[in-house]
């Protein structure tokens, strides 16, 4: 009898062990500078085990030693980091356990030249990130089901942000400000959804996308002498985007209400300056004509942003 109790338990504890997730693990990354750190108290290096107080040198270190589990999340502190960092594809969260990584929000800068940051996984968020330079900011290569929050792509060559058979990722309150299109998507593409981004160039076609690459864009502010390549490459619905500096919207599309006409999706967007700041200063707070509250204050000063 006892042994059958005995036998009992142990089963009863292995399928209790069965049930148990790992417990999620913390890493922290920083360069060689604590000038406004948030999240470490050492400067990095490639041997350190990536503690708050003993952080790894570079993302691309995290990514090539550390077993990145889901529900894991990366600290990136304060600082300039090489470009190339690829985050593979065996680099996977769950749905509802993605890895997290997370840049200081006082400053995160990857650059360098070629693609400063490829996306290959699954389940991945990125949040207050910037790449400067190279031919792209930021690639997503058949990554899918990944969110990026503030991430900017500033002053790339060939494209800010390079979707290649991405599917289902998500882009909210990101900047895209290049010499070329903001956003280039290719053909495998599928169900990508752009929230409060701004999407600006100086050169060329704002958005060259794909006809399903995009499903929604909303609320975003998008510059440019073009805005898309033609009807049949914008995204089959839109609302409350503002465009400005457009001279045409595609190759048949001269007009927003010609837009409208053609995609009766798109609806409630304006055309207008939206006053940012200091655009070339890469300052896209929006200037306040009519006033704001400002610190519990009322400011009328028409330079004054939100």
């Amino acid at each position: 009898m006892k042994s059958w109790l005995g036998l009992k338990w142990v089963a009863v504890c292995l399928a209790a062990g069965a049930f148990q997730t790992q417990a999620a693990t913390n890493y922290y990354v920083n360069d060689s500078s604590q000038t406004n750190d948030v999240f470490t108290s050492a400067i990095g290096h490639p041997s350190n085990p990536g503690t708050t107080n003993s952080p790894k040198a570079t993302l691309a270190n995290v990514i090539a030693t550390c077993n990145l589990q889901p529900g894991d999340t990366v600290y990136i502190d304060t600082g300039t980091y090489p470009a190339g960092t690829i985050v593979s594809n065996t680099v996977n969260g769950t749905a509802g356990n993605p890895i997290r990584f997370i840049g200081s929000t006082n400053g995160v800068i990857l650059t360098g030249s070629g693609t400063i940051l490829s996306v290959q996984g699954r389940y991945l968020t990125f949040q207050d990130i910037r790449t400067y330079g190279g031919q792209y900011g930021v690639e997503l290569l058949a990554a899918s089901y990944c969110t990026f929050d503030r991430v900017w792509a500033v002053s790339n060559a060939t494209y800010a942000f390079h979707l290649i058979t991405a599917r289902t990722n998500q882009f909210r309150r990101c900047v895209a400000a290049a010499g070329a299109p903001a956003m280039r998507t290719s053909s495998g593409s599928l169900n990508n959804y752009v929230e409060n981004c701004i999407l600006l160039t100086s050169v060329g076609t704002t958005l060259r996308l794909d006809p399903t690459a995009v499903s929604n864009m909303t609320r975003c502010i998008i510059g440019g002498s073009q805005a898309f390549l033609s009807s049949t490459f914008i995204p089959p619905a839109g609302s409350h985007n503002l465009f400005y500096g457009v001279s045409n919207f595609g190759s048949d599309i001269e007009t927003l209400s010609d837009l409208v006409r053609a995609k009766t999706n798109w609806t409630a967007n304006s055309y207008a300056d939206p006053r940012f700041v200091n655009e070339a200063a890469l300052d896209f707070h929006v200037q306040s004509p009519a006033g704001c509250v400002s610190n519990g204050v009322w400011v009328t000063n028409s330079a004054y942003a939100y």
